[in-house]
């Protein structure tokens, strides 16, 4: 991580992989789910297509977060898996910091954004559920919800391609907040309020 970068907030779930408790057709990891040594299950991990070269590229140019409304038992083993070879993540922030509001999940930003010197000008949140961003809308970039597809070679998913492109531009910017707020402005005429 960069001196004096920006933060980039990942979603875990939809956004870097797919998670199920059911078996798929095709899966990257098959994880045991424990809780003080006592088995409470199995979770399949279909990781999103190019995530090692997305969490390598954009770990140079940001302080790295990932977020996931699930509990720490779970994304854990997940997170261990990512990073068995290289930790990419500067922060985990699990279940705890996350709330439920308007039938969507909301991270409170502002609990790690207030210790040391993160603001709202200088952090870029990725969510593949673009209310989640209800309490930080002004940094908020939304990403199509990874859903892995087994039969049509042309559906291969390269959002985190077009992602880390985006990503580099706004890595050069002033305020990223206020360069969202512009870009989201001209694309669909809302304007945000931005402080």
């Amino acid at each position: 991580m960069p001196v004096e970068c920006k933060t980039l907030v990942l979603g875990l779930e939809d956004v870097l992989l797919h998670v199920s408790a059911a078996r798929p057709e095709k899966f990257d990891a098959e994880l045991p789910i424990e809780k003080d040594g006592v088995f409470l299950g199995t979770v399949y991990v279909e990781l999103r297509p190019f995530l090692f070269e997305f969490l390598e590229f954009v770990s140079q140019k940001y302080e790295l977060v990932v977020y996931s409304s699930g509990s720490d038992i779970c994304c854990q083993p997940i997170l261990d898996y990512i990073e068995q070879t290289r930790k990419y993540f500067d922060r985990r922030v699990y279940g705890n910091l996350v709330v439920f509001e308007n039938a969507c999940f909301s991270v409170k930003l502002y609990d790690f954004l207030l210790s040391g010197s993160r603001d709202y000008s200088n952090t870029v949140v990725v969510e593949a559920c673009a209310a989640t961003f209800a309490l930080c809308a002004r940094s908020g970039v939304p990403i199509t919800p990874f859903k892995p597809v087994y039969n049509d070679p042309q559906d291969e998913d390269d959002e985190l391609v077009l992602l880390a492109r985006y990503l580099d531009t706004l890595s050069s910017c002033e305020d990223v907040g206020k360069e969202i707020s512009q870009q989201v402005t001209e694309a669909v005429g809302i304007e945000l309020n931005y402080v």
